[in-house]
């Protein structure tokens, strides 16, 4: 909105458009913030073979969650400070 109200970018006619860049808020809070004038050619950009992207893309998802169980959960107990006793007993 911001972008359209200093007249740096044209309001988003395509619904498609908008909800690809809306989708991207939880991104926006964690990171940097990405301003729609800078994603927009992306966002426009349909000439590109999206099931290329999705090949080549899909295989590298499961090494997140890999990593998280091998080597994260593995290092854990050591990284961790030990618990205190219960109280009471």
């Amino acid at each position: 909105m911001v972008d359209v109200y200093r007249h740096s970018r044209r309001a988003q006619k395509s619904p498609l458009q908008f909800v690809t860049y809306i989708a991207m808020l939880p991104q926006l809070v964690a990171g940097p913030i990405v301003r729609h004038n800078e994603i927009a050619d992306q966002l426009a950009d349909t000439n590109r073979d999206r099931l290329d992207d999705f090949s080549l893309g899909f295989p590298r998802f499961p090494w997140g969650p890999t990593k998280k169980v091998l080597i994260a959960d593995t290092i854990a107990p050591v990284a961790e400070p030990p618990s205190p006793p219960p109280v009471g007993t």
